[in-house]
């Protein structure tokens, strides 16, 4: 059976009392059965206007279950009779009257039930046709008509068993998210779900199943018990719900998809842009480091941004190799591997332009600064690598360049004819040194012959 309930929401409107009032019960419910159908009259309301009556019917008595029903019939107008025909297979009906006013306030309870002893003929007659038993219930169509309201309509009148409602009823988006349903209405084939509040623009399944059936007792539709309906678009709006990175202190996170474009040439020189990505949701990222090289191997002075950096701009790049080399600094202190672009501009030479570390804010919000270019002239050198658990920068380690490193020396950059010039200044002063020291040890020696010394 249904459950009537009534959601009363009343607004304060310059409107005559009579239109803002409830409708008093309704009395004097009769009942009578006329061939196959049944006639219900009841006392018409006099003080309120009256938009309409629901007839309510069931196979025991309303009044005796709490309000409880099986379905209803609805006037089309304040008229206070209405005839229908009955469900099948019953042998007694229970019917009760509740009175809708023009300002949608309805009767608060039922006060009079009749009952109607029901005589079925041996024969159906023409306002009963014969259950067709291989017809079916298809589902015609589907609409949210408010952020909480979606109707759909069958083709043909539809009821349910209201303990097994919630079984054969569910909303759900593409993902599997489901919408609660909070409670269903049924008129005839049309039926209006209120669910909590929608996604606008979300596109939801409505799917129905076999709790539900058609009022004569045909099955529903196997392939037409569904549709899609589109979220109403004063629902609440969609939020991005992106899985938050797990924090590592040791091991902070490099920037991604970072790419270099050239945004122009000004007399020989470039002006180039780099951009990049950076997940900071669990908020233990403190700042980046870039670097600029003019060969992929030495580099120049480091320079700090802000977190929410998106990109550099650089004016006037001379020709030539050049690279940006980018570090994650966290709230640790601890520098992430870093990440490695170049890009190698056309053979014109020019000179760089110098510059100042300006902060700046693209139209599409994207963090930028303004970066000045290093020159050939700068001073440039390898990035040390750091000791175990020091926080500081790492060597050069990206998508391509990975110098070669030994003890903290890029093997690439070593000149080797200052390593054999001092090679070769160090093995004379160490043959002067153990020459002194053989002299010496003719002057005094111990009795085994170690050095010996007072003081």
């Amino acid at each position: 059976m249904n459950i009537y309930t009534k959601l009363i929401l009343t607004v304060a409107v310059l409107l005559p009392a009579s239109v803002l009032a409830a409708p008093p019960p309704v009395t004097g419910v009769g009942a009578a059965q006329h061939g196959s159908e049944v006639v219900v009259q009841w006392d018409p309301i006099e003080d309120v206007p009256i938009s309409h009556y629901r007839v309510y019917y069931s196979f025991e008595s309303i009044l005796e279950n709490d309000g409880l029903y099986d379905d209803f019939e609805t006037t089309d107008g304040p008229e206070s009779t209405i005839t229908f025909i009955p469900p099948p297979h019953t042998d007694v009906l229970y019917v009760a009257v509740i009175a809708v006013a023009d300002g949608g306030l309805e009767s608060e309870f039922f006060t009079s039930e009749a009952w109607v002893q029901l005589q079925r003929t041996a024969e159906p007659t023409d306002q009963e046709p014969p259950l067709d038993h291989n017809a079916t219930v298809e589902l015609l169509k589907a609409e949210a008509t408010s952020p909480t309201d979606i109707v759909v309509e069958f083709s043909a009148a539809v009821t349910v068993d209201p303990t097994h409602a919630p079984d054969g009823l569910f909303i759900e988006d593409s993902t599997g998210q489901r919408l609660h349903i909070q409670s269903i209405t049924i008129e005839g084939r049309r039926i209006t779900i209120y669910t909590e509040t929608q996604v606008r623009g979300t596109v939801y399944s409505v799917k129905f199943s076999e709790p539900f059936r058609g009022k004569r007792g045909e099955p529903l539709d196997t392939d037409n018990r569904s549709l899609l309906v589109t979220g109403h678009s004063d629902g609440t709006k969609r939020t991005a719900t992106s899985p938050v990175r797990e924090s590592n202190p040791l091991m902070p996170p490099d920037v991604t998809n970072m790419r270099i474009t050239l945004q122009g040439q000004r007399g020989g020189l470039f002006d180039v842009r780099v951009d990049w990505l950076i997940d900071n949701t669990p908020g233990d990222l403190a700042y980046l480091v870039v670097y600029q090289t003019r060969d992929g191997y030495n580099f120049g002075p480091p320079t700090a941004l802000p977190i929410e950096t998106g990109g550099v701009e650089l004016s006037g790049v001379t020709p030539g190799f050049w690279g940006l080399y980018i570090q994650t600094v966290n709230i640790y202190g601890h520098a992430s591997q870093g990440v490695f672009e170049y890009i190698t501009l056309s053979e014109h030479y020019g000179s760089g332009l110098p510059g100042q570390l300006l902060e700046n804010a693209m139209g599409d919000g994207t963090n930028l600064v303004s970066l000045a270019p290093i020159t050939n002239d700068t001073e440039t050198s390898p990035i040390p690598l750091p000791e175990r658990g020091e926080a500081s920068t790492v060597p050069v380690t990206g998508t391509h360049t990975a110098a070669e490193t030994f003890f903290g020396i890029s093997l690439d950059n070593v000149r080797w004819n200052t390593v054999i010039i001092l090679g070769t200044g160090a093995v004379t002063i160490l043959l002067v040194i153990v020459s002194g020291l053989h002299i010496a040890s003719r002057k005094k020696k111990g009795p085994l012959g170690f050095f010996i010394s007072h003081v």
